[in-house]
C-alpha cells in the first residue's frame, strides 16, 4: 500500500514579508513571539526529517539488494515479454500471444505500482525542503536557525531521501519513464530488424 499523505507540513505565512512579533499567551503565564514558535517548528520539523531520512537509510541498506534483484527482474521479464512475439511473430499464433499480452500487462502492472509507491518517498521528501525554503524565505529566523536550515537544505539537495536499488540508482518515477524508453527503443530496432529480414 502506497503512503500518499504528507510526511511533514511547514507552516508559512507567505503573505507577509516580515510577520510582527505576536505574543501568545501560555499555560503558565509566560509569552512566547510567534517567530520564535515558528523556529522551534522548523528545527522540530528538520530533526524529524533527519529521522526519517536515517531510518530510510537503514531500510535503504536492508532491502536495496531486494529492489535491485526485484526490479531487474521485472523488466527483463517485460523485456522478454515484449521481444519474444516480435522475434517469433511468424511463427506464433493467437493463444500465445494472448497469453505473451497478459503476461506483459501484469508484470507492467506490477513494475508501476513498485515504482509509484516507492517513488513517493522522494517527492514527499522533495516537498518538505521546498517548504523548508518558503518558511526561510518568508520569516525572519535567527542565524542558527538559518544555518540549520541551510545545512539541511544543501545536504538533501544533493542527496534527497529516496529508496535506491542497492545504491545504483534512486527509484522515482522518472525511473519508470527511462524503464519504458529503454524498452520501447529496443522494441522498434527488433521489429525493423523483423521487418527487414522477413
Amino acid at each position: 500500500m502506497c503512503y500518499d499523505g504528507p510526511i511533514f507540513t511547514i507552516k508559512t505565512d507567505s503573505n507577509l514579508k516580515q510577520p510582527k512579533p505576536r505574543s501568545q499567551k501560555l499555560p503558565r503565564g509566560q509569552t512566547l513571539a510567534a517567530g520564535a514558535q515558528q523556529e522551534e517548528y522548523i528545527i522540530s520539523a528538520i530533526r524529524n526529517l533527519q529521522k526519517f531520512s536515517s531510518l530510510q537509510g537503514h531500510i535503504n541498506r536492508v532491502i536495496g539488494p531486494l529492489l535491485l534483484v526485484v526490479f531487474g527482474q521485472l523488466i527483463v521479464m517485460i523485456c522478454a515479454l515484449t521481444f519474444l512475439p516480435i522475434i517469433y511473430s511468424k511463427t506464433l499464433n493467437l493463444p500465445y500471444l494472448i497469453v505473451f499480452g497478459g503476461n506483459w500487462f501484469a508484470i507492467g502492472f506490477r513494475l508501476v505500482i513498485l515504482v509509484m509507491c516507492l517513488g513517493n518517498v522522494y517527492i514527499k521528501g522533495q516537498e518538505v525542503n521546498v517548504g523548508l525554503a518558503k518558511a526561510m524565505n518568508s520569516t525572519v529566523l535567527s542565524p542558527s536557525t538559518q544555518s540549520s536550515v541551510l545545512a539541511h537544505l544543501t545536504v538533501f539537495s544533493s542527496n534527497p531521501v529516496s529508496f535506491t536499488a542497492w545504491g545504483f540508482f534512486p527509484i522515482t518515477r522518472g525511473t519508470l519513464l527511462a524503464t519504458f524508453s529503454l524498452i520501447s527503443t529496443y522494441a522498434v530496432i527488433f521489429l525493423q530488424s523483423n521487418i527487414s529480414a522477413g
